[in-house]
């Protein structure tokens, strides 16, 4: 899929990475993936769309405040911080 947003082939070994460590974490831990539904999904995308394109024009302070209210209230902070921390190292947020 990222690839028909226009990213470079050489680029999906990180977010490839980055699903293995998530998918060999939920395993470890025992937590059951639950089945998505599509409305499920698409409120997701619609809710990171509109995250999205909000942090686009925030003042860097702002940014920082809202990353880490949305850190904290996630379930699973640490392998979202681990996410976001191995998908900045290597310049792939701007995607």
């Amino acid at each position: 899929m990222l690839t028909r947003y226009g990213v470079d082939m050489q680029l999906l070994e990180e977010p490839i990475h980055v699903l293995l460590i998530a998918f060999q974490a939920m395993k470890h831990c025992g937590h059951a993936s639950p089945t998505i539904s599509e409305d499920v999904h698409e409120t997701c995308l619609r809710r990171l769309t509109a995250t999205s394109k909000f942090s686009k024009g925030a003042p860097p302070h702002l940014f920082v405040q809202m990353f880490t209210q949305l850190s904290v209230d996630h379930p699973e902070r640490y392998l979202l911080a681990f996410v976001y921390g191995h998908l900045g190292q290597h310049d792939l947020l701007c995607v």
